[in-house]
Protein backbone atom coordinates (compact mmCIF):
# COMPACT_ATOMS: atom_id res chain seq x y z
CA UNK A 1 0.00 0.00 0.00
CA UNK A 2 1.40 3.04 -1.23
CA UNK A 3 1.17 6.13 0.97
CA UNK A 4 0.38 9.81 -0.73
CA UNK A 5 3.01 12.52 0.99
CA UNK A 6 0.69 14.86 1.03
CA UNK A 7 1.71 18.61 2.04
CA UNK A 8 -0.54 21.92 3.10
CA UNK A 9 0.12 25.55 3.64
CA UNK A 10 -1.11 29.11 2.95
CA UNK A 11 -3.05 29.85 -0.06
CA UNK A 12 -1.94 33.31 -1.63
CA UNK A 13 -5.42 34.73 -0.75
CA UNK A 14 -4.61 33.69 2.82
CA UNK A 15 -0.91 35.34 2.77
CA UNK A 16 -2.76 38.72 1.21
CA UNK A 17 -5.22 38.82 3.87
CA UNK A 18 -2.29 38.26 6.56
CA UNK A 19 -0.04 40.82 5.10
CA UNK A 20 -2.99 43.33 4.66
CA UNK A 21 -3.27 42.72 8.30
CA UNK A 22 -0.27 43.00 9.33
CA UNK A 23 0.35 46.09 7.44
CA UNK A 24 -2.60 48.03 9.49
CA UNK A 25 -0.81 46.61 12.26
CA UNK A 26 2.16 48.21 11.80
CA UNK A 27 0.27 51.94 10.80
CA UNK A 28 -1.58 51.83 13.90
CA UNK A 29 1.71 51.20 16.28
CA UNK A 30 3.61 53.98 13.92
CA UNK A 31 0.56 56.03 14.62
CA UNK A 32 0.95 55.35 18.38
CA UNK A 33 4.59 56.10 18.20
CA UNK A 34 4.18 58.81 16.22
CA UNK A 35 1.73 60.70 18.92
CA UNK A 36 3.17 59.48 21.68
CA UNK A 37 7.09 61.12 20.43
CA UNK A 38 4.68 64.26 19.88
CA UNK A 39 3.07 64.67 23.02
CA UNK A 40 6.77 64.06 24.21
CA UNK A 41 8.29 66.85 22.13
CA UNK A 42 5.25 68.96 23.05
CA UNK A 43 5.54 68.31 27.31
CA UNK A 44 9.47 68.87 27.08
CA UNK A 45 8.92 72.38 25.13
CA UNK A 46 6.23 73.39 27.36
CA UNK A 47 7.89 72.28 30.41
CA UNK A 48 10.87 74.64 29.61
CA UNK A 49 8.82 77.32 28.84
CA UNK A 50 7.24 77.50 32.26
CA UNK A 51 10.59 77.26 33.92
CA UNK A 52 12.42 79.76 32.09
CA UNK A 53 9.08 81.78 32.54
CA UNK A 54 9.27 81.57 36.57
CA UNK A 55 13.21 82.33 36.21
CA UNK A 56 12.80 85.32 34.44
CA UNK A 57 10.04 86.69 36.54
CA UNK A 58 11.45 85.68 39.70
CA UNK A 59 14.64 87.43 38.56
CA UNK A 60 12.75 90.63 37.46
CA UNK A 61 10.58 90.89 40.52
CA UNK A 62 14.06 90.57 43.17
CA UNK A 63 15.48 93.46 41.37
CA UNK A 64 12.11 95.60 41.17
CA UNK A 65 11.45 95.14 44.29
CA UNK A 66 14.74 96.79 45.65
CA UNK A 67 14.79 99.40 43.27
CA UNK A 68 15.99 102.66 44.91
CA UNK A 69 16.53 100.89 48.47
CA UNK A 70 19.43 102.12 50.26
CA UNK A 71 19.12 100.14 53.52
CA UNK A 72 16.60 103.08 55.04
CA UNK A 73 13.62 101.08 56.45
CA UNK A 74 11.63 104.68 55.79
CA UNK A 75 9.80 105.24 52.53
CA UNK A 76 10.92 108.59 52.00
CA UNK A 77 13.02 109.07 49.06
CA UNK A 78 16.41 110.57 49.66
CA UNK A 79 18.14 112.32 46.99
CA UNK A 80 21.88 110.68 46.40
CA UNK A 81 24.59 113.32 46.13
CA UNK A 82 26.82 112.84 44.26
CA UNK A 83 30.57 113.00 43.93
CA UNK A 84 31.86 110.30 42.54
CA UNK A 85 34.34 110.71 39.42
CA UNK A 86 35.20 109.59 35.84
CA UNK A 87 31.18 109.33 34.59
CA UNK A 88 29.70 107.39 37.21
CA UNK A 89 25.80 106.63 36.93
CA UNK A 90 22.80 108.86 37.43
CA UNK A 91 21.92 107.99 40.46
CA UNK A 92 19.00 110.43 40.72
CA UNK A 93 15.32 109.36 42.57
CA UNK A 94 13.62 109.74 38.96
CA UNK A 95 16.75 106.82 37.69
CA UNK A 96 16.05 104.14 40.54
CA UNK A 97 13.28 102.63 38.06
CA UNK A 98 13.06 103.83 34.43
CA UNK A 99 11.36 102.33 31.03
CA UNK A 100 12.62 102.41 27.67
CA UNK A 101 9.97 101.79 24.99
CA UNK A 102 10.98 99.59 22.47
CA UNK A 103 14.73 99.88 23.86
CA UNK A 104 14.39 103.72 22.51
CA UNK A 105 16.55 105.91 24.32
CA UNK A 106 18.70 103.27 26.16
CA UNK A 107 22.58 103.08 25.82
CA UNK A 108 23.03 106.69 24.84
CA UNK A 109 26.70 106.51 25.31
CA UNK A 110 26.97 103.60 22.85
CA UNK A 111 29.06 101.31 24.58
CA UNK A 112 29.10 97.67 22.87
CA UNK A 113 27.13 94.91 24.56
CA UNK A 114 28.86 91.37 24.93
CA UNK A 115 27.60 88.35 26.90
CA UNK A 116 29.64 86.53 29.19
CA UNK A 117 31.35 84.91 26.50
CA UNK A 118 32.38 87.70 24.83
CA UNK A 119 29.91 87.87 21.77
CA UNK A 120 28.35 90.59 20.67
CA UNK A 121 24.89 90.42 21.61
CA UNK A 122 21.53 92.30 18.78
CA UNK A 123 19.10 94.31 21.05
CA UNK A 124 15.36 92.73 20.38
CA UNK A 125 14.19 96.69 20.50
CA UNK A 126 12.54 99.13 17.76
CA UNK A 127 15.62 99.58 15.51
CA UNK A 128 15.96 96.13 14.86
CA UNK A 129 12.62 95.84 14.25
CA UNK A 130 10.32 92.56 14.46
CA UNK A 131 12.67 89.39 12.58
CA UNK A 132 11.77 85.68 13.32
CA UNK A 133 14.64 85.69 16.46
CA UNK A 134 12.53 88.39 18.59
CA UNK A 135 10.02 90.69 18.77
CA UNK A 136 10.56 94.71 19.50
CA UNK A 137 10.76 94.57 23.43
CA UNK A 138 11.12 96.97 25.96
CA UNK A 139 13.84 97.72 28.32
CA UNK A 140 14.00 98.22 32.21
CA UNK A 141 16.71 99.90 33.98
CA UNK A 142 17.22 99.71 37.99
CA UNK A 143 19.43 101.71 40.32
CA UNK A 144 19.79 100.05 43.95
CA UNK A 145 22.14 99.52 46.95
CA UNK A 146 23.69 96.13 47.14
CA UNK A 147 21.74 93.14 49.33
CA UNK A 148 24.86 93.29 51.53
CA UNK A 149 25.12 96.27 54.04
CA UNK A 150 28.13 97.30 55.98
CA UNK A 151 27.47 99.60 58.76
CA UNK A 152 30.20 102.57 60.33
CA UNK A 153 31.51 102.21 63.71
CA UNK A 154 32.93 105.22 64.23
CA UNK A 155 31.99 108.82 63.42
CA UNK A 156 33.95 111.11 60.41
CA UNK A 157 35.81 114.13 62.05
CA UNK A 158 35.71 115.91 58.73
CA UNK A 159 33.73 114.99 55.31
CA UNK A 160 37.06 113.68 53.65
CA UNK A 161 37.93 111.61 56.52
CA UNK A 162 38.14 107.41 55.61
CA UNK A 163 35.27 105.68 56.80
CA UNK A 164 35.69 103.23 59.18
CA UNK A 165 33.53 99.48 58.96
CA UNK A 166 34.46 96.18 60.84
CA UNK A 167 36.40 93.85 58.81
CA UNK A 168 33.57 91.98 59.10
CA UNK A 169 31.23 94.27 57.28
CA UNK A 170 33.59 94.47 54.47
CA UNK A 171 35.05 91.07 54.38
CA UNK A 172 30.98 90.23 53.91
CA UNK A 173 29.92 92.77 51.02
CA UNK A 174 28.89 91.70 47.97
CA UNK A 175 29.74 92.75 45.41
CA UNK A 176 33.61 93.28 47.34
CA UNK A 177 34.61 97.12 47.47
CA UNK A 178 37.64 97.49 45.42
CA UNK A 179 39.33 100.00 43.46
CA UNK A 180 39.32 100.07 39.98
CA UNK A 181 36.19 96.92 40.37
CA UNK A 182 35.13 95.19 37.59
CA UNK A 183 31.60 94.40 38.14
CA UNK A 184 29.68 92.31 38.60
CA UNK A 185 31.75 90.77 41.81
CA UNK A 186 33.40 94.04 42.66
CA UNK A 187 32.71 97.45 42.93
CA UNK A 188 34.28 101.12 43.70
CA UNK A 189 31.19 102.76 44.08
CA UNK A 190 29.71 103.03 47.20
CA UNK A 191 27.14 105.04 48.49
CA UNK A 192 26.76 105.89 52.38
CA UNK A 193 23.31 107.42 54.69
CA UNK A 194 22.51 108.41 57.75
CA UNK A 195 18.57 108.15 55.96
CA UNK A 196 18.76 112.10 55.87
CA UNK A 197 21.46 112.23 53.55
CA UNK A 198 23.32 110.25 51.45
CA UNK A 199 26.50 110.38 49.28
CA UNK A 200 27.43 108.49 46.24
CA UNK A 201 31.80 108.70 46.25
CA UNK A 202 34.38 106.51 44.40
CA UNK A 203 36.33 104.24 46.67
CA UNK A 204 40.04 105.09 46.01
CA UNK A 205 41.48 103.37 48.54
CA UNK A 206 41.17 100.65 50.97
CA UNK A 207 41.71 98.24 53.86
CA UNK A 208 39.79 95.64 55.90
CA UNK A 209 38.56 98.36 58.19
CA UNK A 210 37.80 101.30 56.35
CA UNK A 211 37.04 103.20 52.55
CA UNK A 212 38.39 106.35 51.93
CA UNK A 213 36.01 108.38 49.48
CA UNK A 214 37.36 110.44 46.29
CA UNK A 215 36.72 113.63 47.92
CA UNK A 216 34.92 115.19 50.64
CA UNK A 217 31.21 114.51 51.16
CA UNK A 218 28.45 116.73 51.87
CA UNK A 219 29.27 116.08 55.60
CA UNK A 220 30.66 114.08 58.35
CA UNK A 221 28.85 111.13 59.11
CA UNK A 222 28.32 109.81 62.23
CA UNK A 223 28.81 106.02 63.34
CA UNK A 224 26.35 104.10 62.02
CA UNK A 225 25.44 105.24 58.60
CA UNK A 226 24.73 102.72 56.01
CA UNK A 227 27.56 102.03 53.78
CA UNK A 228 26.12 100.06 50.93
CA UNK A 229 27.97 98.95 47.03
CA UNK A 230 26.09 100.47 43.92
CA UNK A 231 24.75 97.86 42.33
CA UNK A 232 22.33 97.78 39.09
CA UNK A 233 20.63 95.57 36.79
CA UNK A 234 18.95 96.40 33.19
CA UNK A 235 16.57 93.78 31.51
CA UNK A 236 16.58 93.53 27.51
CA UNK A 237 16.02 90.69 25.26
CA UNK A 238 18.50 90.05 22.56
CA UNK A 239 19.89 87.37 20.33
CA UNK A 240 23.38 86.23 19.77
CA UNK A 241 22.95 85.16 16.27
CA UNK A 242 24.25 81.89 17.53
CA UNK A 243 23.50 78.69 15.51
CA UNK A 244 23.03 76.55 18.23
CA UNK A 245 22.00 73.37 16.56
CA UNK A 246 24.36 73.51 13.35
CA UNK A 247 22.23 74.23 10.02
CA UNK A 248 23.85 77.04 9.15
CA UNK A 249 21.13 79.83 9.92
CA UNK A 250 21.44 81.42 13.31
CA UNK A 251 18.69 80.27 15.64
CA UNK A 252 15.63 82.54 15.88
CA UNK A 253 15.48 81.86 19.59
CA UNK A 254 16.63 85.25 21.75
CA UNK A 255 17.17 85.24 25.63
CA UNK A 256 16.87 87.68 28.33
CA UNK A 257 19.87 89.21 30.01
CA UNK A 258 20.56 90.76 32.96
CA UNK A 259 23.49 93.59 32.33
CA UNK A 260 25.17 95.64 35.52
CA UNK A 261 25.18 99.27 36.00
CA UNK A 262 27.21 101.43 33.19
CA UNK A 263 30.35 102.79 34.71
CA UNK A 264 32.81 105.02 33.46
CA UNK A 265 30.59 104.93 29.82
CA UNK A 266 31.81 100.82 30.10
CA UNK A 267 28.80 98.34 29.71
CA UNK A 268 30.04 95.16 31.65
CA UNK A 269 29.53 91.42 30.52
CA UNK A 270 25.67 90.82 30.12
CA UNK A 271 24.11 87.76 31.81
CA UNK A 272 21.73 85.19 30.24
CA UNK A 273 18.89 84.83 32.30
CA UNK A 274 16.13 82.61 30.53
CA UNK A 275 16.17 81.39 26.82
CA UNK A 276 13.43 81.26 25.00
CA UNK A 277 11.89 84.92 25.58
CA UNK A 278 10.59 86.17 22.38
CA UNK A 279 8.75 89.71 24.05
CA UNK A 280 8.83 91.80 27.33
CA UNK A 281 6.33 94.74 27.61
CA UNK A 282 6.06 96.60 30.68
CA UNK A 283 3.43 99.07 32.21
CA UNK A 284 4.17 101.27 34.82
CA UNK A 285 1.89 101.90 38.07
CA UNK A 286 2.15 105.75 38.64
CA UNK A 287 0.75 107.54 42.25
CA UNK A 288 -0.58 110.49 40.91
CA UNK A 289 -2.38 111.23 44.02
CA UNK A 290 0.41 110.89 46.84
CA UNK A 291 -1.37 108.19 48.92
CA UNK A 292 1.38 105.54 47.84
CA UNK A 293 -0.49 103.74 45.84
CA UNK A 294 -0.54 103.33 42.08
CA UNK A 295 -3.54 105.57 40.84
CA UNK A 296 -3.17 104.34 36.85
CA UNK A 297 -1.04 101.81 35.02
CA UNK A 298 0.80 103.88 32.07
CA UNK A 299 1.28 101.62 28.73
CA UNK A 300 4.32 103.17 28.05
CA UNK A 301 7.17 104.38 29.65
CA UNK A 302 7.15 107.93 27.58
CA UNK A 303 3.71 108.29 29.30
CA UNK A 304 5.06 108.18 32.76
CA UNK A 305 5.04 111.58 34.39
CA UNK A 306 7.50 111.23 36.85
CA UNK A 307 9.49 107.97 37.36
CA UNK A 308 10.13 109.29 40.84
CA UNK A 309 5.96 108.28 41.19
CA UNK A 310 6.25 104.64 39.84
CA UNK A 311 5.46 102.48 42.74
CA UNK A 312 4.84 99.04 41.24
CA UNK A 313 5.35 97.36 37.40
CA UNK A 314 3.28 94.74 35.50
CA UNK A 315 5.95 92.46 33.04
CA UNK A 316 4.57 90.73 30.72
CA UNK A 317 6.77 88.14 28.62
CA UNK A 318 5.91 85.58 25.58
CA UNK A 319 7.67 83.12 25.67
CA UNK A 320 8.18 80.48 22.80
CA UNK A 321 9.59 76.73 22.41
CA UNK A 322 13.17 76.48 20.96
CA UNK A 323 11.68 73.12 18.98
CA UNK A 324 9.33 74.30 15.48
CA UNK A 325 6.68 71.71 14.22
CA UNK A 326 5.45 71.09 17.75
CA UNK A 327 1.68 72.64 16.18
CA UNK A 328 -0.45 71.46 13.63
CA UNK A 329 -0.68 74.77 11.98
CA UNK A 330 0.85 78.62 12.47
CA UNK A 331 -0.79 79.87 15.39
CA UNK A 332 -1.61 83.55 15.74
CA UNK A 333 -0.49 85.64 18.72
CA UNK A 334 -1.57 88.15 20.43
CA UNK A 335 0.17 89.56 23.68
CA UNK A 336 0.06 93.09 24.91
CA UNK A 337 -1.20 94.91 21.76
CA UNK A 338 1.19 92.73 19.34
CA UNK A 339 -0.89 90.87 16.79
CA UNK A 340 1.44 88.65 14.61
CA UNK A 341 1.49 85.51 12.99
CA UNK A 342 5.28 84.52 12.38
CA UNK A 343 4.68 81.24 10.27
CA UNK A 344 6.29 79.12 12.42
CA UNK A 345 4.82 76.07 14.62
CA UNK A 346 6.50 76.79 17.71
CA UNK A 347 4.68 76.89 21.20
CA UNK A 348 4.25 80.57 22.79
CA UNK A 349 3.11 81.03 26.66
CA UNK A 350 2.27 84.65 28.20
CA UNK A 351 3.05 84.82 31.72
CA UNK A 352 2.40 88.16 33.81
CA UNK A 353 3.08 89.69 37.02
CA UNK A 354 3.21 93.03 39.29
CA UNK A 355 5.52 94.25 41.47
CA UNK A 356 5.33 96.71 43.94
CA UNK A 357 8.67 98.65 45.07
CA UNK A 358 9.36 98.07 48.76
CA UNK A 359 10.66 101.66 49.78
CA UNK A 360 7.73 102.81 47.91
CA UNK A 361 4.50 101.27 48.64
CA UNK A 362 2.63 100.77 51.74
Amino acid sequence: MIESNKQSGFTLIELMIVLTLSLFLMLAVIQIFSANSQNFRFSIAFSRMQENGRLALDELARDIRMAGFFGCASRQQITINSVATNNPPNVAPSQHIIGFDGGIGFNSTGASIIDSRARPLTLCNNALGNINACRISDILQIIRGAETIGVSISSMTSANDPINISSTDISTLQPSITTNGTPPNEEDLVVITDCQQADLFRAIATSSTSLTPNTNLQKAYSSDSFVIPLVGATYFVATDNRDKDGDGVPDEIATLYRIGIFDENVAPQAIPIARGVESIQIQYGENIQGDEFADVYRESAASVSNFTNVVSVRIGILLKSEQDFLTDAPIPVTFMGDNFNNGDRRLRLQMFTTIGLRNRVP
